[in-house]
């Protein structure tokens, strides 16, 4: 009887530890002061990636917050951030660029010439002759 009750004991506790896990980076857009669509648990918004296509999910949320500077979504567990301003992106890109990271390219193999010249999915290499 104590073993099924220990064992009943761990199964919630294990259950609870994964909720919060699987939770918990969706306060990070929050957090941060950008606007973003409510995340659903464990899809964040990939389930309207999946329902509406990824493009138009993004034209979708462009039009939607198109008097924000910058807004975001989750793509699964990965918060996602769109800078909309100019002049943020031009700190981001010029003055912050020893801060800027490579881009996660959403493509398996190699990607089409027409992505993979685009600036935002630039990997460190080619960034850095872009950037000068």
């Amino acid at each position: 009887m104590l073993t099924l009750v220990l064992a009943g004991i761990a199964v919630v506790v294990c259950t609870v530890a994964m909720v919060r896990y699987m939770s918990a980076s969706y306060d990070v857009l929050r957090k941060m002061g950008i606007e973003h669509p409510p995340a659903k648990w464990f899809l964040g918004n990939f389930d309207l990636s999946v329902k509406h296509g990824l493009f138009e999910m993004q034209r979708v949320f462009y039009n939607k917050y198109k008097d924000k500077k910058v807004y975001g979504w989750y793509n699964g567990r990965q918060p996602v951030m769109i800078v909309r301003d100019l002049d943020l992106v031009k700190d981001i890109c010029v003055k912050n660029f020893n801060s800027f990271i490579d881009r996660h390219i959403i493509f398996e193999g190699e990607p089409p010439v027409h992505i993979k010249e685009q600036i935002s999915v630039f990997e460190l290499p080619s960034w850095c002759h872009y950037q000068s």
